[in-house]
């Protein structure tokens, strides 16, 4: 097998590599729809954080007024029970029932809280989970799409280069190179002949130039 046959077999062998990179090209967009999608749903995460977040705060205040509410009841309890006698000792004691009711309903309150804010905890960490996820993928996508272009590339060339038959092209060239040769000897020898011929009016001429020779000299040359 000849220099240029060897060349072309790995060409080939080349070429259908790359086919199989470059296949992968079509699966691109469809990639990268994908990762729009996971973002969009990493905004929706976002959303539903923020909807969470507003819930945590609300009930942060719930619990901050009735926790005020309580410990005023309790201090209204102790000033008067400190003021003395009946009617105030019997206010004092609707008001530690009242501080009592209290926090009963501030232990449901305080309890929901804690939820919202373990869920919220563990739905940021899912979130960033995601989306470093994301931002993988989305690189990998990005440089397998370089990579496909560069296969691509490669696959046109080792394609065309495959396809072309190098005996037969440098048979091609030397066929061509002997015609050209066989031009240029034949315009040489054309050249040859022409010096070689030389009319009679030229040695004439050539005779005639030499003025300062005599008729008798001129007619002796003849």
């Amino acid at each position: 097998m000849s220099f240029f046959s060897r060349i072309s077999t790995l060409f080939k062998a080349k070429a259908n590599e790359a086919m199989d990179q470059v296949e992968a090209k079509n699966a691109i967009p469809i990639l990268k729809e994908k990762i729009e999608e996971l973002k969009r749903g990493a905004s929706n995460i976002d959303k539903s954080r923020a909807q969470l977040k507003a819930d945590i705060k609300l009930n942060e205040t719930q619990v901050e007024r009735s926790q005020k509410e309580s410990d005023l009841y309790l201090k209204k309890a102790k000033e008067l029970k400190a003021k003395g006698g009946d009617e105030a000792m019997a206010l004092a004691k609707q008001y530690v029932e009242r501080h009592l009711e209290t926090n009963q309903r501030i232990e449901p309150q305080k309890t929901n809280l804690e939820s919202l804010r373990q869920k919220d905890t563990e739905l940021r960490k899912r979130a960033e989970t995601f989306k470093d996820e994301i931002r993988k993928w989305q690189a990998e996508i990005t440089a397998l799409e370089a990579r496909s272009r560069t296969a691509e590339a490669e696959l046109a060339i080792e394609k065309a280069m495959s396809q072309t038959d190098p005996d037969s092209t440098l048979a091609m060239m030397e066929k061509l190179k002997g015609k050209v040769e066989a031009k240029e000897a034949l315009a040489a020898s054309y050249k040859d002949i022409k010096a070689e011929s030389t009319s009679l009016d030229e040695k004439a001429d050539a005779l005639l130039k030499d003025t300062d020779s005599s008729a008798d000299d001129l007619l002796a040359k003849l």
